[in-house]
């Protein structure tokens, strides 16, 4: 009997081994695919609003409505090409430094407290030289304005 018991213990601990390492694994997997659609979310986000400044450009197209936000991301921020006093215009200290270091990029995306640079746009021009806008209930309210020569004025909604 003792030693029918004995292999009966062997046999759980197995299936607690195995049940462990097939939960360990899902749940990996699982994340893995969450991590990979957040990363996909972000970049049709970029491509779309690539596509909405180009769409926008002629002089005096006006876009209104809000865009959708990509997975977990808090805010979005625009900051000019040239901005005078960047020290008193830029309130977002990550991005001041990217700035005064001479970074490119004018969109930047907000996760947490991280800040992600996410579009280099030419043809972007930032009304009050610096802002941020909050995710709204899955979305950014922003106003896209042609102002001439396919440059597009972003502003608070």
């Amino acid at each position: 009997m003792k030693k029918a018991q004995t292999q009966q213990v062997f046999i759980y601990i197995m299936v607690i081994l195995v049940v462990g390492a097939i939960l360990l694994l899902g749940y990996k997997s699982i994340n893995d695919i969450m991590n990979k659609s957040c990363a996909v979310d972000e970049a049709t986000f970029k491509n779309d609003f690539s596509q909405l400044l180009e769409r926008n450009s002629g002089y005096g197209d006006i876009y209104r409505t809000p865009l959708g936000v990509p997975c977990d991301v808090d805010a979005i921020c625009f900051v000019n090409k040239t901005v005078t006093n960047p020290e008193t215009k830029i309130t977002n200290p990550l991005i001041l430094q990217s700035y005064q270091a001479g970074a490119k990029d004018n969109v930047f995306v907000v996760k947490g407290t991280t800040i992600k640079p996410l579009l280099t746009k030419d043809n972007l021009e930032v009304k009050d030289q610096f802002f941020c806008v909050n995710n709204t209930a899955g979305k950014f309210s922003i106003v896209l304005e042609g102002i001439g020569k396919g440059i597009v004025q972003v502003s608070k909604s």
